[in-house]
């Protein structure tokens, strides 16, 4: 009892003295799957820690059809012909050749993001029924993008062993005209910081439930965490990219019977509307729905920009099967995740805009869902000790972008996860 006591204190002492350095498990992020991890509760051990090492990496992603595209095309394709023509509209020097303007001289871009960091959870009981809890991270991702000219969709023929060299160059120019530093990102840092206040109810043999344990959960998302670098295409957020943030989930878990627990959770989120630079694409037609002529990722134009961000909601059930042998267990989480659109308002004086953002259509790249399975197996101590104390659980989690119900404006990122968790 002793050494339980003085491990809650240490528990209580790192979650009170380091919140600077806490990024949350945040749902709104397109790149990374890390959605909330379920944990089971009992009236005996109402509170835990948990300690996940995490190795994330994708290639591909979905496009605003739920078509396979390129991890670098989630907000566009590249034309190098459109590009110019929108550097000449804001006033900038296009070094593409006069001959080749007016043509589609279309780029395919393919990519790689891989990231590893460390999870850390920590969820105290103050009460029966009142809890606080945090997650935090720390993480490192690389991310590239490789370009290859599309001859397929390229009208400009015939093309020489010379003229792709000469295309090459002359995109690697405009890029420097732009302020495009290169199209790799080097990040490392920590994410959002969430904080949160639990309400809910534990109770064994209730109707015809072993253990029943309900609650609701309110938290808010501090923008603490890495954000993207509009002048480098590859980089990522981390986090909700800068935004504060708030949100309220439900969530359930029961035991049917011994060692067969089903469960759900159901999040809610929104943040707050700011006033940011970004860098855009610009109108280049009079059509009245504004389409987005190129990748908004390598636009000419740095403005600022009031972004009001969109909801994001989740909904993940799932089931847990325990001590199949010894300790050893099994669970199946479904995820699906979705984002209403972001709405970006242009915010430069009237007098001084020589072109449109495409305000209408950017809403096609900026919503996103995705859904994930979940395979997780663990390993609980406790199960198999003669004095379970608190001993822990070990555990391995895949998580595999599904596409079994919805896949938007998303990258198509695997996570693998180590799992370390103490209940007490």
């Amino acid at each position: 009892m002793m050494f339980m006591s003085h491990m809650r204190l240490l528990l209580a002492s790192i979650l009170c003295t380091i919140p600077w350095l806490a990024s949350a498990m945040v749902v709104d992020n397109r790149y990374f799957p890390l959605f909330p991890k379920p944990y089971l509760r009992t009236q005996e051990k109402p509170s835990r820690f948990r300690v996940d090492l995490l190795f994330m990496t994708a290639e591909k992603g979905y496009g605003d059809r739920e078509e396979d595209i390129g991890w670098p095309e989630l907000f566009g394709r590249y034309d190098q012909s459109k590009e110019s023509q929108a550097m000449v509209t804001i006033g900038l020097p296009s070094p593409l050749l006069d001959e080749w303007r007016g043509y589609d001289i279309k780029w395919r871009m393919q990519g790689k993001l891989q990231a590893q960091g460390v999870a850390f959870y920590y969820d105290q009981a103050i009460t029966e029924n009142l809890s606080v809890g945090a997650s935090w991270l720390f993480m490192h991702a690389d991310a590239w993008h490789d370009f290859f000219l599309d001859e397929a969709e390229t009208n400009l023929k015939p093309l020489t062993a010379t003229d792709r060299i000469e295309l090459n160059l002359e995109r690697q120019q405009m890029n420097q005209i732009l302020g495009i530093e290169g199209s790799t990102s080097n990040q490392s840092g920590f994410g959002d910081l969430d904080l949160y206040v639990r309400w809910g109810v534990i109770k064994e043999y209730f109707y015809k439930f072993r253990r029943m344990d309900i609650g609701l959960k309110g938290g808010v998302l501090v923008p603490t965490g890495v954000t993207r670098d509009i002048n480098r295409p590859a980089s990522v957020p981390f986090g909700g990219d800068g935004f504060w943030g708030l949100y309220a989930t439900v969530e359930g878990e029961f035991e049917l019977k011994e060692d067969l627990i089903a469960g759900f959770t159901f999040w809610v989120s929104n943040r707050f509307k700011r006033v940011k630079q970004e860098r855009v694409s610009i109108v280049l037609s009079n059509e009245p729905q504004q389409i987005i002529e190129n990748s908004l990722l390598y636009g000419v134009l740095v403005a600022p920009v009031q972004i009001n961000p969109g909801v994001t909601v989740m909904a993940s059930p799932y089931v847990a099967l325990e001590n199949l042998r010894a300790g050893l267990g099994f669970r199946l989480r479904y995820t699906l995740v979705a984002h209403e659109a972001d709405d970006w308002i242009d915010k430069r004086p009237i007098a001084t805009r020589t072109a449109e953002i495409p305000r209408a259509s950017l809403r096609e790249k900026l919503r996103w869902s995705y859904d994930y399975v979940s395979l997780t197996v663990f390993y609980d101590f406790g199960k198999v000790n003669v004095d379970p104390g608190m001993s822990p659980t070990l555990g391995l989690t895949w998580d595999i972008p599904a596409l079994l119900l919805k896949g938007e404006n998303i990258s198509k990122t695997h996570q693998v996860a180590l799992n370390f968790e103490m209940h007490f």
